[in-house]
């Protein structure tokens, strides 16, 4: 797609500093909704390194996606002042990826930097994920993560379409969620048997509001729906093992909700992911960005 005029999330998460890292990086149109999103892990670096590969990453998507105008915001205000060139950069792999930068940004007509607060940067949880990915599984060939928010489901035939929610009286803004199981049940979908996820936002101003998403009915252990209930029951499940769906009704976890403007003008909640806890740990073998074969 082209757009003129894009908005750039990007973030950086180390596990140590140095240590195994990731990157997130969230691409808005100029009225804030989100046109592309993904999660990719680095070798290990310094938090400033992460800082600075997200940047440059997220300004190269948005030169691929046409854009002759970017705002950016980023949580790092040291990465930030330096590539303005208010702070001095010393050390000579960091000025590399500053001058990297800065080359991006003069590619475009007119950019702004600023920075944002890390609990409103919308790349926040895809770098922390990434990078804990990455902690955890440190020699696995891993790939990138995109997740894409133009897919229509008219069209069928995509992992996409089960994570489509229905549109709720009140909408909720792209976050992520505490939330609570309320049922799940089993019916004949347009593309086989799938799952039916009711939730519940568990707390905070949206307190009560509903959701509701889909899986296949895959059990493979890398399907959604074995994912979904490992996030519940705050374990993995394991090759072999009987999963007790009722008997996480009333588990909480935490569900990664986007938006969706449909054909139609409206506006559609859309759970992309379901997340344990926490206070609970993320499985060992826990992958949100995986696909389902």
């Amino acid at each position: 797609m082209v757009a003129e005029h894009l908005i750039l999330f990007c973030d950086g998460s180390v596990r140590g500093n140095p240590g195994p890292a990731g990157i997130g990086v969230v691409v808005a149109d100029e009225n804030g909704m989100p046109l592309k999103r993904f999660g990719e892990q680095l070798p290990p670096c310094t938090n400033n390194e992460a800082e600075y590969h997200a940047l440059v990453r997220g300004l190269r998507e948005c030169l691929r996606m046409g854009a002759s105008h970017v705002e950016v915001y980023m949580d790092s205000d040291l990465v930030r002042l330096q590539v303005l060139g208010d702070y001095q950069v010393n050390a000579p792999h960091l000025q590399a990826l500053c001058e990297q930068a800065r080359q991006l940004l003069q590619r475009f007509s007119a950019w702004r930097l600023e920075r944002i607060e890390s609990e409103r940067n919308l790349a926040h949880t895809y770098a922390n994920i990434a990078s804990t990915q990455n902690r955890q599984r440190p020699h696995a060939v891993r790939r990138g993560v995109h997740i894409d928010t133009q897919h229509d489901i008219t069209k069928g035939g995509s992992e996409t379409m089960k994570l489509v929610v229905t549109a709720q009286a009140q909408n909720l803004p792209e976050d992520v969620y505490a939330v609570k199981l309320l049922s799940v049940e089993e019916q004949e979908g347009a593309y086989g048997k799938q799952f039916t996820w009711k939730l519940e936002v568990a707390d905070g101003e949206y307190e009560g509001t509903p959701l509701k998403a889909w899986t296949n009915a895959s059990t493979a252990v890398n399907s959604k729906t074995v994912k979904w209930a490992s996030a519940f029951a705050g374990r993995p499940y394991r090759a072999g093992e009987e999963i007790d769906l009722q008997a996480l009704v009333g588990r909480r976890a935490r569900a990664v909700v986007s938006q969706k403007l449909a054909q139609n003008g409206n506006t559609y909640a859309r759970v992309t992911d379901i997340l344990p806890s926490k206070k609970e740990r993320v499985p060992d073998d826990y992958d949100p960005f995986e696909e389902e074969d």
